[in-house]
């Protein structure tokens, strides 16, 4: 089977970052002859909101569970790009994860057997050829990092170890009990069908409640639920379900 790398970014589609990012995946494998034929590049998504890390932890963190072992995740979503944020490589679940550490792989921390290092070999960067730009750190180091990652350099080999505090942690990390209102959750992303889409999982703490009849008020509305399709739903005015991702 061939090996799989897959490309998260908020950098859109109109603008050369995208191209070059890439561009450094295919440099790398032909500079030192792996990879390459054997590896399909696949882009998740791209229209990201602009610096959004929460949004692209929980676009990950929802998607990476449904690709195969040995694939690499290569996720660039990185305001804080030339500044003392770590850049990090993380093995989990079978899979590879580079990017930065930002609180992007926060959905990882209480992944068993988790790995991280922090991005410091050099000979796993962009050649000399061209300086390391300091605002591009997805095209001048991630990139290549991840393309030697999918040819099967060891992890250990592209970083020094560390724990998980490597990942960092997200300004949102996601629900928690508020006194007086129950558990508080937030609308993670917005689709196009116009669902917005919680953190609140069915699984986890609130799930039970909701299941036994509790109320889902958002903007001080309360919402009808849950629905099982929508077409059950109210033809006028929001209701709530369990979406397919097992969150409201």
């Amino acid at each position: 089977m061939n090996k799989l790398v897959t490309l998260l970014t908020d950098f859109g589609w109109r603008d050369p970052y995208l191209a070059e990012m890439k561009a450094s995946l295919y440099a790398e494998w032909d500079r030192f002859g792996a990879g390459g034929p054997n590896t399909v590049v696949l882009d998740l998504c791209h229209d990201l909101p602009p610096c959004d890390v929460g949004a692209a932890s929980w676009f990950l963190g929802r998607v990476h569970r449904r690709f195969p072992g040995g694939t690499v995740h290569l996720a660039v979503v990185d305001p804080g790009v030339g500044t003392e944020r770590p850049l990090i490589a993380a093995a989990a679940r079978g899979q590879h994860f580079v990017g930065p550490g930002n609180g992007l792989f926060d959905f990882l921390r209480t992944e068993p057997g988790l790995e991280v290092v922090a991005l410091e070999n050099p000979l796993y960067f962009r050649p000399t050829l061209d300086a390391v730009a300091a605002t591009f750190h997805g095209r001048d180091i991630m990139g290549p990092v991840a393309a030697h990652l999918a040819a099967g350099v060891p992890l250990r080999q592209v970083g020094s170890p560390g724990g998980a505090d490597l990942l960092g942690r997200l300004d949102c990390p996601g629900p928690a009990t508020a006194p007086g209102t129950g558990l508080l959750g937030h609308v993670v992303w917005v689709d196009r069908f116009g669902n917005a889409i919680t953190d609140i999982e069915r699984e986890g703490e609130g799930g039970a409640e909701l299941e036994a009849g509790a109320a889902v008020r958002l903007g001080g509305v309360e919402v009808p639920g849950p629905y099982h399709t929508f077409a059950a739903g109210p033809v006028e005015g929001p209701f709530w379900y369990w979406g397919s991702g097992g969150t409201v």
